[in-house]
């Protein structure tokens, strides 16, 4: 739970303090990295021994300043050891919000903000969902779950707004309001799901940034198109080329090739928004310059799926040749056990 160490104190606390909660961290490297030192008196310092006392017992360590040097010193247990501590330990320092947001950031693929919000709450920065349209990212260091809630109300008077909150945990977020925010396509990050802490203090993402705001993507328009073709026109009498992994050129006899991307022929994947499947059976058969593509026994495990392409690739070819009325362009052919496509299949040289 190191997140939640490291946001609940990230306001100024001695360096004393940091050591424990980075521990195994290192806090040299942290330091030069992710705090600024701050001015004030530490009089008393977390108890690294704290599991071992009554949480109502604890009240830290004191810090003394004795002939043999400074210590810091158990203010319930006179007879318990005492800890020598240097200046730079007792010495204050917090967490530097914009060095610390601009890594996330950079991390994260946001545009930065870092615009604070109240002491707790900051707009770390923003996501590009689609061409002008952006998606603010906030950041939550707020200690308890009330003082959360009642800024994400805040937030939420507005029902259009939209917006993705990253916090150390989701035990932050009350169930009512992880309710309210899922109906809002608001998403809550945890820190714990996006970064590991290495022990050279550097951050490591765990993982894509895509699939965090996938939902927010504002999808391409499909630029689908149709080839017309004049009535009584054969599959024979279309001509196909492989021209790349996202296009291939199409013509009639006597006519002249005209390049279509997978989108003109609506074989796109949905989630990706890039070639599906159809299509690269189609790239395949091309580019092998055959006609015919060998079919596996039904017994192989790649027998349901290959069926299953052949079936989207006829019914897209039929929806993007108009007009032609000639049955399916993939066919089986039981004398070679193969699928054959009834279109003419041109060699990759020259590519037009």
């Amino acid at each position: 739970m190191i997140w939640k160490d490291i946001m609940l104190t990230s306001y100024e606390q001695p360096l004393f303090n940091w050591k424990q909660t980075l521990s195994g961290i290192d806090v040299e490297k942290f330091k030069r990295q992710y705090l600024d030192p701050a001015s004030g008196y530490v009089g008393v310092v977390r108890c690294p021994d704290r599991e071992k006392c009554s949480p109502h017992e604890c009240c830290g360590l004191n810090i003394r300043d004795l002939s043999s040097g400074t210590t810091a010193c158990c203010s319930q247990r006179f007879s318990g050891p005492r800890i020598p501590v240097s200046q730079e330990d007792v010495t204050r320092y917090g967490l530097s919000h914009p060095r610390f947001h601009a890594e996330l950031c950079r991390q994260l693929g946001l545009k930065l903000s870092s615009t604070g919000m109240g002491d707790f709450f900051w707009e770390l920065g923003t996501y590009k969902r689609g061409t002008g349209r952006f998606l603010p990212v906030y950041i939550s260091y707020y200690i308890t779950q009330a003082q959360l809630t009642e800024k994400l109300k805040d937030l939420l008077v507005d029902p259009k707004v939209q917006f993705a909150l990253v916090l150390f945990d989701h035990s932050m977020i009350s169930r009512p309001m992880a309710q309210i925010l899922e109906n809002r396509k608001c998403i809550c990050i945890s820190m714990q799901e996006l970064f590991a802490l290495n022990l050279d203090s550097t951050l490591k993402l765990l993982t894509v940034p895509e699939h965090i705001f996938n939902i927010y993507k504002e999808e391409a328009p499909v630029l689908q198109q149709t080839f017309q073709c004049e009535s009584g026109t054969r599959w024979s009498d279309i001509h196909l080329k492989y021209k790349d992994g996202e296009t291939i050129s199409i013509w009639k006899r006597g006519s002249d090739a005209h390049p279509f991307s997978y989108m003109a022929l609506n074989m796109v994947d949905a989630r990706t928004r890039k070639p599906n499947k159809a299509f690269n059976l189609l790239c395949e058969m091309l580019k092998i310059e055959c006609d015919t593509l060998p079919v596996p026994a039904k017994t192989d495990p790649h027998y349901s799926e290959l069926v299953q392409r052949k079936k989207e690739l006829n019914t897209a070819l039929k929806n993007f040749f108009s007009g032609v009325e000639d049955g399916d362009p993939v066919v089986y052919d039981r004398s070679t056990f193969s699928y054959r496509i009834k279109m003419q299949v041109k060699s990759l040289s020259p590519i037009l």
